[in-house]
């Protein structure tokens, strides 16, 4: 094994091409690790490195390690990255290019194609510069309860929050329209994923916080998909072309990112929505999804997390989670109702054409 890895580490070498905070903690499981920081400096840090040094043999190392891939997986790894190897941009990166190959279970030409399409989206869309062309989204979009939380699940993995049931999905729409909605989305998700290149050097979550208390880089996300309070009003089909468009997106550019995606305490109204909503998954996401209920939820997510780094809103009387350290922490966990005087910066807004009966719509949409 030994071995096998220093063979494929040394052929790594040869193939390089090119392109803080405050003090904070970080709790693991039951354990509160405090994160000292020797940096003083409060600007973006967007600095992109070269190929070469991505892709140096200590990169490499960390990556293999954090995945534990196998020698049969470490070769169809190693053919990936030679394939891209005439992809200049900072997103060929052991460390993403890792995603795409465990995602596609190792299919080298499945997540070259993938990759191909990715990186042809973000020069098309000018994704590389849009956080530096956005700012952050309105202080509106702070009822949005979408975060990440400071703890982590049982394997040392970031856990990912969608409180979907609380999100005033319609209140946001009217207020900004599809469009200005799916820039906080992009925005939400380059935050997200994005280690440092263009994320501000406060919001650098995965270098500040992450990789200082765990040594090591992020691999996936467990994700929890919050429905408690689901109502009519996120039913409605502009919110599920919302669905469907990030739903595409997340699959199509941000592959790899889930090892698990746990429903949480679906309601009966979800079994309607879900005959729709399942159709913008494809079959390898559609396997990572679980489906809990009120009554089992705890029981199923003690398996996967301690139940203690849940915020209360999600565990009353038990938990303790916050957000993660940075824009996060903006976020409103309750979520609820966007304030009637809370005003948007957006112009775009856009306006449903139909007020026709939800369910109606719906059952014809699933049959």
């Amino acid at each position: 094994m030994m071995i096998t890895r220093l063979l494929y580490l040394s052929l790594w070498g040869i193939l390089g091409l090119s392109c803080l905070v405050n003090d904070s903690t970080l709790q693991v499981g039951a354990d509160t690790v405090v994160v000292p920081n020797n940096s003083t400096s409060t600007t973006a840090n967007a600095t992109c490195e070269t190929a070469e040094a991505r892709w140096s043999d200590t990169n490499v190392k960390e990556v293999l390690d954090a995945w534990q891939f196998t020698p049969e997986e470490q070769a169809r790894f190693l053919e990936l990255r030679i394939r891209l190897s005439d992809i200049d941009h900072w997103k060929n990166d052991p460390a993403e290019v890792a995603r795409f190959i465990k995602e596609h279970n190792f299919h080298v030409s499945k997540a070259e194609e993938m990759f191909r399409g990715m990186i042809a989206w973000r020069l098309e869309n000018d994704i590389d510069t849009f956080m530096e062309r956005y700012g952050e989204p309105p202080a509106i979009f702070h009822y949005a309860p979408l975060f990440l939380l400071r703890g982590l699940d049982h394997d040392g993995d970031p856990i990912f929050v969608e409180r979907i049931g609380v999100l005033d999905g319609w209140g946001l729409y009217q207020r900004l329209g599809l469009d200005a909605m799916m820039d906080a989305m992009r925005f939400v998700s380059e935050v997200h994923t994005s280690r440092e290149v263009g994320i501000r050097t406060e919001w650098q979550w995965q270098k500040g916080h992450y990789e200082r208390v765990m040594g090591k880089r992020v691999t996936q996300f467990t994700i929890l998909i919050d429905l408690e309070g689901l109502g009519l009003q996120l039913l409605r089909p502009a919110m599920f072309q919302l669905l469907s468009e990030t739903a595409r997106i997340a699959q199509d550019h941000y592959p790899g990112l889930a090892k698990r995606i746990v429903m949480v305490r679906a309601p009966r109204l979800f079994q309607m929505a879900w005959k729709v909503a399942v159709h913008f998954y494809d079959d390898r996401v559609q396997d990572k999804f679980i489906f809990t209920t009120k009554e089992d939820y705890l029981d199923i997510l003690s398996k996967y997390m301690d139940l203690e780094v849940l915020p209360d809103v999600m565990y009353p009387g038990g938990g303790k989670g916050s957000q993660m350290p940075g824009f996060f922490e903006k976020i409103r966990m309750e979520g609820g109702p966007i304030p009637k005087d809370m005003s948007s910066s957006s112009s775009s807004l856009q306006q449903e054409e139909t007020n026709t009966a939800l369910l109606s719509d719906l059952t014809a949409a699933s049959a």
